[in-house]
């Protein structure tokens, strides 16, 4: 990998654990701030967890990025 690919390959591997990251983070708070409202809240919960996350994540990598 030539010198001037490094750098880019660090960019990218920074953009897609950053997201993960977000997307997970929002999963499990969601999840467990389900869990607090009840059982049936928690799939709830989590899907609003991981659409926030996400959401938050490509929101983080723009700002950064662009």
């Amino acid at each position: 990998m030539p010198n001037n690919r490094i750098p880019q390959a660090f960019k990218a591997i920074s953009i897609g654990t950053e997201l993960a990251i977000s997307v997970l983070g929002g999963g499990f708070l969601g999840y467990f701030i389900g869990r607090v409202f009840g059982e049936t809240w928690a799939a709830i919960g989590l899907s609003m967890g991981i659409i926030l996350g996400f959401i938050g994540g490509m929101y983080s990598i723009i700002k950064r990025f662009w």
